[in-house]
C-alpha cells in the first residue's frame, strides 16, 4: 500500500503525506540511478562515431565512382581501361594505339564513345583558367550564405556568419555527395533548428532561400533567352519564349507591387498588408 502511494507520487503526480517525503526521495533516487542517461562524453562519442560512419560511406561512394584511367564498354558489356584517344573529326577511337570500330562500342549518339579518367581530366586543365574560375566562383557561396542570413534575420532568428558559413558548407557537401539536391537542405534544416527556439521560422528560411535562388536563375535564363531571341535556332520556340517571358515579368511586377507600400498606395491598394 505504501509503495502504491509512492508509485502514484512518481508517475501520476498525486500528493502524499509529508511523513512519507524522505522515503519517496530515496525511491526516486534509486529510480533515477537505474534510468540514468548516458554521460555527456559517451553521447558525444556515439554521435561522432555515427558521423564518421556516414562520412566513410559517402567517401566510399565517391571514390568508388572515380576512374583514374580512360575506359570504354564494348558490345558485350565488358569495360576496357587504358590509354584512349578519340578524334571526333574522323570518328577514330584508339585503345592503347589500336583502332577500335565504333560498331563494337556501347555509347549514346552525340556523346563521346569513352569515359575520360581522372588523370586525363586533371592533365588537360589549363592552370590560368582554373585559377580564374576559382576566383570568380569564390564570392558566390559567400553571397548565398549572406542571403540566407538575411532571411533568418527577417524571421527573427539570429545566426552569426561563421555559424551560417559552417552549416551552409555542410549542406553544400551533402548536396554534392549524396544523390539528389535536397539532402543538404535537410541536414542544414536539422542543424539550424537545434540552435534556435524558432524552429519553424528557421527551417522555413531554407525553403525561401531555395525559392529566391530559383527566381534569380529564372531571371538570368529569361534575360539570355531575350538576348538570343533573334537566333534562328529559337525561331520555332519564339511564341513559347515570349509567353514565358511575359509570365515571368508579370510575376516579378506583382511581387514588387506587393512588397512596395508606396506603389500600393499610388494604385489605391494600400489596404493590402
Amino acid at each position: 500500500m505504501l509503495y502504491g502511494r509512492y508509485y502514484e507520487a512518481i508517475f501520476i503526480k498525486r500528493p502524499i503525506e509529508a511523513a512519507d517525503t524522505s522515503t519517496v526521495t530515496l525511491i526516486i533516487r534509486k529510480f533515477e540511478e537505474r534510468t540514468l542517461p548516458l554521460p555527456r562524453n559517451k553521447k558525444k562519442l556515439i554521435v561522432n562515431l555515427v558521423r564518421l560512419a556516414v562520412f566513410a560511406v559517402i567517401a566510399w561512394f565517391i571514390v568508388g565512382n572515380i576512374e583514374l584511367d580512360d575506359s570504354y564498354v564494348d558490345a558485350a558489356g565488358q569495360t576496357h581501361t587504358g590509354e584512349i584517344t578519340w578524334s571526333p573529326g574522323d570518328q577514330t577511337l584508339l585503345y592503347n594505339d589500336t583502332p577500335v570500330p565504333l560498331e563494337t562500342v556501347q555509347y549514346k549518339k552525340g556523346t563521346e564513345p569513352y569515359k575520360q579518367g581522372l588523370r586525363k581530366v586533371v592533365g588537360s586543365m589549363k592552370l590560368g583558367l582554373l585559377i580564374l574560375a576559382v576566383v570568380l566562383w569564390f564570392p558566390v557561396p559567400l553571397l548565398t550564405i549572406w542571403r540566407w542570413q538575411i532571411l533568418l534575420k527577417i524571421q527573427g532568428v539570429t545566426l552569426h556568419f561563421a555559424e551560417a558559413f559552417k552549416l551552409s558548407y555542410i549542406g553544400f557537401f551533402f548536396n554534392n555527395a549524396v544523390p539528389g539536391m535536397t539532402g543538404g537542405d535537410i541536414v542544414k534544416a536539422f542543424y539550424v533548428a537545434k540552435q534556435t527556439r524558432r524552429k519553424t521560422e528557421a527551417v522555413t528560411t531554407i525553403f525561401l532561400d531555395r525559392v529566391v535562388g530559383m527566381a534569380g536563375l529564372v531571371i538570368i535564363c529569361s534575360t539570355m533567352l531575350l538576348v538570343k531571341l533573334s537566333d534562328p535556332r529559337f525561331s520555332e520556340l519564339k511564341g513559347s519564349i515570349l509567353l514565358l517571358l511575359g509570365l515571368i515579368a508579370t510575376g516579378v511586377l506583382g511581387v514588387v507591387i506587393f512588397f512596395t507600400e508606396s506603389i500600393r498606395y499610388a494604385l489605391g491598394s494600400n489596404k493590402i498588408k
